[in-house]
């Protein structure tokens, strides 16, 4: 209950609905009391959440190529943010509770530069090899442009990541990754910069074949 100090125009002490008045050194104030903590659980903000949850679990161990490949698309803000919102709008699938990301629909990359053509990736003894078609001068396709590639495993939620070992010119190049990795389930990105890092092309989604 609120107390009144003097007359109406004076002060008051306590709590007088969503009011608490005080004083300090003389002074008196009211403020509003802070809304309540409780969050809302309504059914399309659970939706949301759980969305939202699997695409960041998705694209976690996967960031240190977004930052590359993402960069352009970042209008501001991190490009691990954008990465994020196409996943969300793009490549979540599934019904709440239970969602995943499609793979297949997912971008460690983005851009306006020509990607990757007739591209496949082989298992190999010491991880993986990559192989493409020189596309060069396809569109703005130059053969110093620089292969970024990506191997996520889903068995384990870590990825390989390498840029700049390889160019488009190259229409190859190797990714080691631990024997251990044999057997579990894995899928490849690759994309591609300009060499100086400006112009970036969408990753394509790439399925292993065994050697």
């Amino acid at each position: 209950m609120g107390k009144l100090q003097t007359n109406i125009f004076g002060g008051f002490s306590g709590k007088v609905g969503s009011v608490v008045g005080s004083s300090w050194r003389g002074i008196s104030y009211m403020r509003a009391l802070p809304r309540s903590g409780g969050v809302s659980h309504t059914p399309s903000q659970l939706m949301q959440r759980g969305r939202f949850k699997a695409a960041v679990s998705f694209l976690k161990p996967l960031n240190a190529a977004i930052r590359i490949g993402w960069r352009g698309y970042a209008s501001g803000k991190l490009p691990f943010h954008a990465a994020l919102s196409h996943t969300i709008k793009n490549a979540v699938s599934g019904v709440y509770p239970n969602y995943f990301v499609d793979a297949s629909k997912a971008l460690v990359s983005a851009g306006w530069l020509t990607g990757a053509a007739d591209a496949v990736a082989v298992e190999t003894d010491g991880g993986a090899r990559l192989h493409w078609a020189d596309n060069s001068f396809d569109g703005a396709a130059k053969p110093s442009d620089c292969a970024l590639v990506a191997v996520a495993n889903f068995s384990r939620a870590v990825a390989v990541v390498v840029y700049g070992d390889a160019v488009r010119g190259d229409c190859g190049c190797a990714v080691a990754f631990p024997a251990l990795w044999r057997g579990d389930e894995m899928c490849a990105y690759l994309g591609f910069t300009s060499a100086d890092g400006k112009e970036i092309s969408n990753s394509i989604f790439l399925n292993f074949y065994e050697r």
